[in-house]
């Protein structure tokens, strides 16, 4: 075997898989709206937006892609993830490390908390809360108390806690969708 005969098989053996896809299925949605967080539960998408001045937290309805329920974050806050656990919505703005706590059903703003860091993603697997800053690294949070419990490496992670600690990813423990370009 020459060397470059030996090269050839390395390269083909370390080739990754290449998967297809199929679209099945499409909804309209709103062209304005930089989505930065999106959860679908119970026939609707819980939907955060981004951009100062134009970022809200919304209710869509899939098929229609109509808005149904709304409120605007202050002007100056870029609002970012979103995760949907025990009937209130968390939502995390970019980097004015506030964060919003609202009643699911009535959109009503429970609470305000802070947080070091940017806010980037969050995620849940009803347990607890998954954050992500940007970095490499994820946040752990109380889902009752936002207190963060642990922080690791979204490998350590994927061992402990039983799917991807990455929120980067398109399914994200079966109930997350995230931003298709950062997979």
């Amino acid at each position: 075997m020459t060397f470059l005969s030996a090269l050839s098989a390395l390269v083909l053996i370390a080739a990754p898989p290449e998967y297809g896809y199929k679209i099945v299925q499409t909804y309209p949605h709103d062209r304005n709206a930089f989505t930065q967080g999106l959860e679908y539960r119970g026939g609707f998408l819980y939907e955060g937006t981004g951009l100062v001045g134009r970022s809200t937290l919304r209710k869509v309805k899939l098929e229609t892609g109509q808005v149904v329920q709304q409120i605007k974050l202050a002007p100056q806050l870029f609002g970012e993830g979103i995760t949907v656990i025990n009937q209130r919505i968390v939502q995390l703005t970019w980097q004015s490390h506030l964060g919003f706590v609202y009643d699911q059903p009535t959109f009503s703003q429970l609470r305000t908390f802070n947080y070091p860091g940017e806010g980037w993603g969050l995620a849940n697997n009803g347990d607890q809360i998954f954050m992500s800053d940007g970095t490499s690294q994820i946040r752990c949070w109380d889902p009752t108390t936002l207190q963060e419990k642990k922080t690791g490496s979204r490998a350590s992670l994927r061992r402990t806690a039983g799917c991807w600690g990455g929120l980067t990813c398109p399914v994200f423990c079966r109930k997350k969708i995230s931003k298709a370009w950062t997979c």
